[in-house]
């Protein structure tokens, strides 16, 4: 019962803090107050305990995007990370429940400016360069083929071509370093600097060439309506079973998402910081 007493005196003083952190931004009404302390509690509670690698800073580990439209009511927290973007086709699966994948910085293109030849052969070259990898990625990855591919770069037109002919893998381009890094932790692949980087397929596969990794689910959630004002395509990787707790994301909606961000972002430290404290 002390202990109950304890833990429920710590939650009051939480919520107290976040009221008044909300009465001094103003605009922010009490179920504003009460979705940002469920919020913070829900990251708090599904974020593993720091690792000596990690920093103890747990908004390294967490990120609060806010969504067009809705209620704040609507706010909902992941765990794993959640981005503007969507599939480079729209004849490309959206929704992968197990979903391998890997992560990619470099472009997939040819680079036609330093090859000194007559325009059909280099044609041929580029058509050939890029069948060899998207070969490579669909049969050298391990430990398991993907069936998304995310790049920092861009992807040629070409190359997409080779892919939808192929088919089973969607493609997603134009994503930051920081959201690759994200991906890493919930999903266990290795950010690789490019195709070219990804080892050789042998009969005695070592753990040490896996790059890929894999999601819980991946799919693309579409918010309002395409062509209309606030819409918006967010990809959704959810974390994988051994790497849970690594990274969340918070979406927050509704008129007040703006004012409340900043709170919320305060509220997430204070509550682990509560977290940490009634552990000792």
């Amino acid at each position: 019962d002390e202990w109950r007493e304890m833990a429920d005196a710590g939650f009051r003083r939480f919520v107290a803090s976040v009221r008044a952190y909300c009465m001094e931004v103003g605009g922010l009404e009490e179920q504003d107050v009460f979705m940002i302390c469920k919020l913070a509690q829900q990251v708090v509670k599904q974020m593993e305990r720091p690792t000596p690698d990690d920093s103890m800073d747990i908004l390294k580990y967490v990120k609060v995007k806010r969504v067009p439209g809705g209620y704040i009511s609507e706010s909902k927290c992941y765990d794993g990370v959640v981005f503007s973007s969507d599939v480079v086709n729209r004849k490309m699966e959206t929704d992968i429940d197990n979903c391998p994948l890997i992560v990619i910085q470099m472009p997939l293109t040819f680079d036609k400016y330093n090859v000194r030849t007559d325009l059909d052969n280099l044609r041929d070259q580029e058509q050939i360069y890029l069948d060899l990898k998207v070969e490579k990625i669909s049969k050298d990855v391990m430990p398991e083929s993907p069936k998304l591919f995310i790049c920092q770069g861009v992807v040629s037109q070409l190359a997409l071509e080779r892919i939808l002919k192929k088919g089973g893998l969607s493609v997603i381009i134009g994503v930051p370093e920081h959201i690759l890094r994200a991906i890493s932790r919930c999903t266990g692949s290795r950010v690789t600097p490019a195709v070219d980087s990804i080892v050789r397929k042998t009969l005695t596969p070592s753990k040490d060439n896996h790059v890929g990794g894999k999601a819980q689910r991946f799919y693309v959630s579409r918010v309002g309506y395409v062509g209309e004002e606030g819409y918006k395509a967010l990809t959704v990787i959810e974390a994988a079973a051994g790497h849970k707790g690594k990274f969340s994301t918070v979406c927050l909606r509704g008129p007040t998402a703006k004012l409340a961000k900043p709170v919320l972002r305060w509220a997430i430290r204070l509550a682990r910081h509560l977290q940490l404290e009634s552990e000792l």
